[in-house]
């Protein structure tokens, strides 16, 4: 057991030093993801994103086409940033949930769907907002620049 925790220690080590850059690097994934779906909206044009959210029966499917699609393009660069990140990591959880249980479920697709498009991308994109809300957007943000984050609640896990 002693080797084990030995070679553990080992391991530990030079993963501990880069810690602070892990929810850095979450936060340009998810911010980028998250910004090119508010991109195709508007590239595809808007009218699609509209008949979709008819389709699903959201009220004034026109303006929320128009509120996702720029909570995604500019939410997305903010968290690139780390600006207001776990405001917008928040409204990232919500209107991802209500994707998966209007969509992903609501149309019975499940977790896998039968196309590979199921709910898993939707959880694990979830699941990293919920680190970032909780955990904080990590010291190199400008929310902690700023001076919203306090240093010790910049970084994730370390």
């Amino acid at each position: 057991m002693e080797a084990l925790a030995s070679s553990y220690a080992k391991l530990r080590a030079p993963l501990t030093r880069v810690g602070p850059w892990a929810p850095t690097f979450l936060r340009v994934v998810l911010g980028l993801s998250m910004f090119w779906h508010g991109y195709k909206k508007f590239d595809d044009g808007i009218d699609v994103t509209k008949q979709f959210f008819d389709f699903l029966g959201i009220p004034a499917p026109g303006l929320m086409a128009y509120v996702i699609a720029i909570l995604e393009l500019v939410g997305g660069l903010l968290l690139v940033f780390g600006v207001l990140s776990r405001l917008i990591s928040l409204a990232f959880i919500v209107t991802l949930l209500f994707a998966v249980i209007r969509y992903k479920y609501g149309e019975d697709i499940g977790y896998i769907g039968a196309d590979g498009a199921g709910a898993e991308l939707d959880w694990t994109m979830i699941a990293g907002f919920v680190v970032l809300a909780v955990g904080g957007p990590g010291p190199f943000s400008a929310d902690a620049k700023l001076g919203l984050e306090r240093s010790e609640r910049a970084t994730v896990g370390v």
